[in-house]
């Protein structure tokens, strides 16, 4: 028969992913432009005008994980004993003469 095959190296434990990095949070707005007057005939005028919103800058994206370790190939197999060969038949035995 064969040698048995080589034991398997042990897997390593793939390693976890990095921390997700912060995020840059978001920058306020700037401040809204200037009113824009109102016609004093208007209805509105005693009203209070609203300046716009500025917009709003988005925050960084989140870093990315590291990646997994892998682990170890598995070990060789041994080698495979040859076959040993097979006996040959033995001789029959002589065949004795006719008596007479």
């Amino acid at each position: 028969p064969g040698c048995p095959t080589g034991p398997l190296a042990p897997m390593s434990p793939g390693s976890p992913f990095g921390p997700i990095g912060p995020g840059i949070p978001c920058v306020p707005g700037g401040p809204g432009g200037p009113a824009i007057p109102i016609d004093p005939s208007s209805p509105l005028a005693p009203c209070l005008p609203i300046s716009p919103i500025g917009p709003f800058s988005p925050g960084t994206p989140t870093g990315p994980g590291s990646p997994l370790n892998p682990g170890f190939p598995n070990a060789p197999t041994g080698p495979i004993s040859p076959f040993e060969p097979l006996n040959p038949f033995s001789p029959g035995t002589p065949i004795s003469p006719i008596m007479e």
